[in-house]
């Protein structure tokens, strides 16, 4: 499912508000809309609760291949156990013309309206948001399911900061035969990995490398590959390298350029594992310090300089002080006649007494006090602020749930095969 704008204007306008479907479910308000669907808030009559349909467009019902993807999509999505980062798929029917999903209402809005709004998200955000979704996926793989189109439109983020992977439109289980003409390419071409943009059978790795795309734009505020077209842009992923996300944010450690980099490695082979290794990853740099930001070229190239100019200063005020302890001790019977010939002489007395006075824990030995050591400090690393615990994920405060992409205009994010789905 994706999420969109809710719109007041034209609401009412609507042939299919105030209809209930299936005896049981009166849709209230346009929830979001897309090519193939539009996603309606509803009030289940029968059991008085919120809920959200989706409805392919009427005009798409003769479309055979549409209409077997949206049924697919509710067998997948009725098979699944109720998992918490998983969308939860109530009923299904068709009515008509209307073939309808019955799911889960989520009051939030959808993880690419937060990046609009806040990227780049801070990196524990990120990571949280990043594990909530793995947790789903592994969930998905054990089932032996693909989920084959992850990307911020379909991770719905709670009123509470729960995330949830919605929109099993094009999800398929491992091995199963294409149900699409060879050479057609399914999915958002800026989330594709690149056995999908070659058009090969994908598997697990595929929707990690889908997630690292996510969590590099978390990071970034943007997506790895970008094009004038959807076909060049799944080109790039095939054939070029990722710009590494710290060179776009400083902030970002080269241990946070290291996992999202291995997600985004062109060979499935050389990716994580599986869903679970890629979480403990991401657990595991969340443990560490936030880096600190990298010094700019030219302070790269100075820094050494400084600190050796620093050591040097250092070894001359240690040379001169290692002088000073060698010179004679004026006594005070000096001092005295010395005090015959100059007027100077009570305060050279004075600075002289008070060099050599002995402390008291060694007086007893009769050793003279030494002055105290000169402390020399040298430029260092800048000390990292602790980070502040992540706030709420909150949405706009209204519910923003579709299965529409509403990021249709975004560059290098439409959909190859403009079904939206």
């Amino acid at each position: 499912m994706q999420t969109t704008h809710d719109t007041t204007a034209g609401q009412s306008l609507h042939p299919l508000i105030g209809r209930v479907l299936g005896n049981r479910y009166q849709l209230q308000r346009v929830a979001g809309t897309g090519a193939t669907s539009t996603v309606f808030m509803a009030s289940d009559l029968r059991l008085e609760r919120t809920v959200a349909i989706k409805v392919l467009h009427p005009q798409l019902s003769d479309d055979a291949s549409l209409v077997a993807r949206f049924d697919r999509e509710a067998r997948v999505a009725a098979g699944l156990t109720v998992h918490p980062h998983v969308v939860a798929v109530y009923d299904v029917g068709q009515e008509g013309d209307l073939h309808y999903i019955v799911s889960e209402y989520v009051d939030g809005t959808d993880l690419k309206e937060l990046i609009h709004r806040d990227a780049p998200l801070r990196l524990e955000h990120a990571l949280a948001v990043g594990q909530s979704v793995a947790v789903a996926l592994q969930f998905f793989h054990d089932q032996r399911l693909v989920h084959r189109d992850i990307k911020p439109q379909n991770l719905l983020v709670g009123e509470s900061g729960t995330v949830k992977v919605a929109d099993f439109g094009i999800a398929l289980p491992l091995n199963a035969t294409q149900i699409t003409t060879e050479g057609t390419v399914l999915g958002t071409a800026a989330y594709l990995s690149p056995e999908q943009a070659r058009g090969d059978v994908v598997g697990p790795p595929s929707d990690l490398y889908s997630l690292g795309v996510v969590l590099y734009e978390m990071l970034t505020g943007q997506v790895p590959f970008r094009a004038e077209t959807a076909l060049g842009v799944a080109m790039q992923h095939v054939q070029q390298p990722p710009l590494p996300p710290g060179r776009i944010n400083a902030a970002l450690s080269p241990a946070v350029d290291a996992l999202v980099l291995r997600a985004l490695r062109k060979d499935p082979a050389e990716r994580y594992t599986s869903a679970a290794e890629f979480r403990a990853a991401m657990s595991s740099v969340g443990l560490k310090p936030v880096s600190v930001r990298r010094f700019p070229a030219g302070w790269r190239i100075a820094l050494p300089v400084i600190v050796l100019c620093g050591s040097a200063l250092a070894g001359l005020i240690a040379v001169h002080h290692g002088s000073a302890r060698t010179r004679p001790t004026v006594t005070p019977a000096q001092t005295r006649s010395a005090s015959q010939h100059s007027t100077a002489a009570p305060l050279a007395t004075a600075v002289t007494q008070r060099r050599v006075q002995p402390s008291p824990a060694r007086r007893q030995h009769g050793s003279p006090a030494l002055l105290r050591p000169v402390q020399i400090t040298t430029p260092g690393p800048p000390v990292t602020a602790p980070v502040l615990p992540p706030e709420s994920s909150k949405g706009n405060g209204r519910f923003k749930h579709a299965h529409g992409d509403k990021h249709a205009g975004d560059q290098g994010n439409g959909k190859q095969d403009g079904n939206g789905s």
